[in-house]
């Protein structure tokens, strides 16, 4: 499921490069060599990385986790979606920070996290972010229940044909097996005189 979301995002980073927020330099770069990017630099950051990032407060407890960037009509990141609350996704709401109110870094472990200015009871409380399209893990989420359904129900097909070819080919065994036994020759009567 976390492969799916990480295709996702780079999909969607390679349909619009603003996403991911690009030095003066590299832009400059790009531009030269007829808008075709060939690598990351040190300093530029691909969606992929950070969408399942842990979002932690200034106390470092962890209160949820990125699901999406906001992109703005300018290309700039206007806001993170954080998943808040929950367990395993399940109950999870998503809460939009503006992306001035978050720092994105990596902590001790060199593991990606969003360091935001918020309580956890802000964030529980703060409105839902609504938006008539899905974020990226909810795309993911639901392609990967798909998958699945997909697969129990192949599962399924494959058993049930292999449980009907296997009665098939006894209920055939065992009419050749009668139709030998029948065709068979009677031993000869002998009779004593």
């Amino acid at each position: 499921m976390k492969r799916l979301a990480i295709i996702s995002a780079v999909a969607l980073a390679i349909a619009s490069p603003a996403i991911a927020e690009q030095p003066a330099a590299n832009m400059e770069k790009a531009a030269t060599s007829k808008t075709f990017v060939t690598a990351v630099t040190a300093t530029d950051m691909r969606t992929s990385q950070w969408i399942g990032a842990s979002v932690k407060n200034g106390a470092d407890e962890t209160v949820g986790d990125i699901n999406d960037f906001i992109i703005g009509s300018d290309g700039r990141i206007v806001a993170i979606v954080a998943g808040v609350g929950g367990f395993l996704g399940l109950g999870e709401k998503n809460v939009g920070l503006a992306y001035g109110n978050v720092d994105l870094a990596k902590d001790a472990d060199g593991k990606r996290v969003a360091m935001v200015t918020v309580t956890k009871d802000e964030l529980m409380n703060a409105p839902d972010f609504k938006t008539d399209r899905k974020t990226m893990r909810d795309r993911a989420t639901d392609a990967s229940k798909a998958a699945a359904e997909t697969y129990e129900k192949a599962k399924e097909n494959v058993k049930s044909g292999y449980d009907a070819a296997k009665e098939s080919v006894k209920q055939n065994y065992e009419a050749a097996k009668d139709a030998l036994k029948s065709d068979e020759p009677k031993p000869a009567e002998t009779t004593t005189r």
